[in-house]
């Protein structure tokens, strides 16, 4: 279990592109500072903390304390996490193409520019309120194109990595019986 709080924040430091605090890792895993210190030279972090309950498993197997139904269910968990790794890093390298953000900012902003010239026969004095209002709205459309390229990050409309880890972190120790810590409050009405 405690490579499985170990994979969720090696996991979310990747998708951030950080580096976590060894000695918080240390004391929520359990592990030893030189495990640490291995983990963090590998160049897929995740990729091996799942390569090192993979061999644990086996060793459980090889040792008689779990049955070959138990470790092919655990097996199956553990390439479940592989998948949801892989896909997470998908996301966070594929950019939004450029001739996309290019083309839609620039239909947005000529959009803009000819509708005062489109309806400004039809609405007369009101022309300015209705351009204002779809305005900022194509305007907001375009600036959250840009926002859903990187939803990983640490703003505080990205996804709430932090506090999704010390969720798993609090529910996976107390299975054990260990002491948790306290969960993420959030600061200005967002999670990070």
């Amino acid at each position: 279990i405690q490579h499985v709080i170990v994979f969720a924040n090696v996991l979310r430091d990747r998708l951030r592109h950080q580096t976590a605090n060894p000695t918080e890792l240390i004391q929520t895993s359990g592990m030893s500072q030189q495990a640490i210190t291995q983990l963090y030279q590998q160049a897929n972090a995740p990729q091996y903390t799942l390569s090192l309950i993979q061999w644990e498993l086996m060793q459980a197997l090889k040792e008689g304390e779990i049955s070959d139904i138990i470790y092919t269910q655990m097996n199956q968990h553990v390439t479940e996490l592989s998948l949801v790794q892989t896909g997470c890093d998908r996301i966070a390298t594929t950019p939004l193409p450029f001739a996309y953000s290019v083309l839609l900012n620039r239909t947005v902003y000529f959009f803009c520019f000819m509708l005062p010239f489109s309806l400004g026969s039809t609405l007369g004095l009101a022309t300015p309120l209705l351009v204002g209002i779809l305005a900022y709205t194509f305007l907001g459309l375009d600036a959250l194109s840009s926002e859903i390229e990187e939803p990983f990050g640490t703003q505080s409309n990205d996804l709430p990595l932090d506090a999704m880890v010390r969720t798993i972190e609090i529910e996976l120790l107390g299975t054990l019986g260990k002491p948790t810590p306290p969960p993420i409050q959030a600061q200005d009405n967002n999670l990070l």
